[in-house]
């Protein structure tokens, strides 16, 4: 027979925190528990509608499970999910990494502003629109800025940018991992590490956030097939 502490021992980190037998309770959602068109599981997320749609695409007629945030044609409209008072993810002893992985697409349609982005921001944030990642408050997340994917941090003042354009393509899906620990922040694009911040290290507690801010009258998008969080 084999004990439970021998299973744990052959787990990675990874496994342990999604389980809820590591040093941090991870969290997950692969947009599969609600009907389609309807908005993610309020179990878990908000949603921000400013004229934009969020709903969950979880039908037979396009690929199950991916929360679509499409803010539409008019400008300054919004769709956006976050967690906002229902989570809140930080590093506390014995914690010393947590990692934010997804699957995304963008689609921001050639316009300037910060028309895209997911990632990290402080907990405590109300957010209405995409600059938010990008307004001084503590923040781990990609953007698009004036068509660039751009790899943001902030401490609560001065952002490290990284251009990211070379590894994310317009209209295409991507595998994220944003790693953050108490001296750097990690960003890998397809498994790969693109960008690594280590100036403005963010180090409050964060709520996830991911969405789509329309500029010039035309219609952007932020899908997001699966969030994980865990900590190592």
């Amino acid at each position: 027979m084999i004990g439970y502490s021998s299973l744990a021992t052959g787990l990675t980190a990874k496994e342990k925190s999604l389980l809820g037998i590591g040093v941090f309770p991870g969290f997950r959602d692969y947009f599969n528990k609600v009907a389609n068109d309807a908005d993610p599981d309020a179990t878990h997320w908000c949603v921000v509608e400013n004229g934009g749609t969020v709903k969950v695409e979880n039908d037979q007629a396009a690929p199950s499970g991916f929360c679509s945030c499409q803010s539409l044609a008019v400008n300054d409209n919004d769709a956006i999910a976050c967690t906002k008072d229902l989570i809140d993810f930080n590093i506390k002893e014995p914690v010393t990494t947590i990692h934010f992985e997804s699957r995304v697409n963008f689609d921001w349609s050639s316009n300037t502003g910060d028309v895209c982005g997911i990632g990290f921001i402080l907990y405590l944030y109300a957010i209405v629109d995409m600059d938010a990642f990008i307004n001084g408050w503590d923040a781990a997340a990609i953007v698009v800025h004036n068509d660039v994917p751009t790899a943001y941090s902030d401490a609560g003042g001065a952002s490290d940018t990284t251009d990211l354009s070379a590894f994310i393509t317009d209209n295409t899906w991507f595998d994220l991992d944003i790693a953050i620990s108490a001296t750097a922040v990690n960003f890998y694009i397809n498994g790969i590490l693109r960008a690594t911040h280590e100036t403005n290290v963010p180090s409050s507690g964060w709520q996830i956030a991911f969405g789509s801010t329309c500029e010039n009258a035309a219609n952007e998008s932020t899908k997001v097939e699966y969030v994980e969080v865990w900590g190592e």
